[in-house]
């Protein structure tokens, strides 16, 4: 059994390219050590729905499609890891702050997030939420 210092690491999952990525390196670090992934969607509340109907139904739309996206990636990556990998939801406005915050709750040892802007390149910066998380999180941070 290989070792390695990260046994429980949370994912900030919003469905993108660059979350896939850091999904993929969460198990890759976890593989073989029976750790655990948790990808973390925080769904932000509805904006402009203007009735509670409207927002429960954009609320089950966000939902969905973060399971169901979650799901598309968890069969691609059962094929290249062992690693155990689950799907948490929460809901909150400020996702840097939730996912710190559930980090420090859950006892995660590692939070890796993708970079956002300009395709996550190194120049565009690592974007909003992981420049928050330096700021807000004890939990070690891998931002891709």
């Amino acid at each position: 059994m290989e070792t390695t210092p990260f046994r429980r690491i949370l994912v900030g999952w919003d469905c993108s390219a660059n979350a896939e990525n850091a999904l993929r390196t969460a198990a890759c670090l976890v593989a073989g050590s029976g750790g655990h992934v948790v990808a973390l969607a925080i769904l932000t509340p509805a904006r402009h729905a203007e009735t509670g109907e409207e927002r429960a139904l954009e609320s089950a739309t966000h939902r969905r499609q973060a399971e169901d996206r979650f799901e598309e990636v968890l069969r691609r990556l059962a094929a290249e890891t062992d690693a155990r990998i689950t799907l948490h939801l929460a809901e909150s406005r400020h996702i840097a702050t939730a996912l710190s915050n559930y980090a420090a709750e859950h006892g995660f040892d590692l939070i890796v997030v993708g970079r956002h802007g300009e395709g996550g390149t190194l120049r565009s910066g690592p974007g909003k939420v992981p420049q928050e998380l330096l700021g807000t999180t004890s939990t070690a941070l891998l931002v891709l």
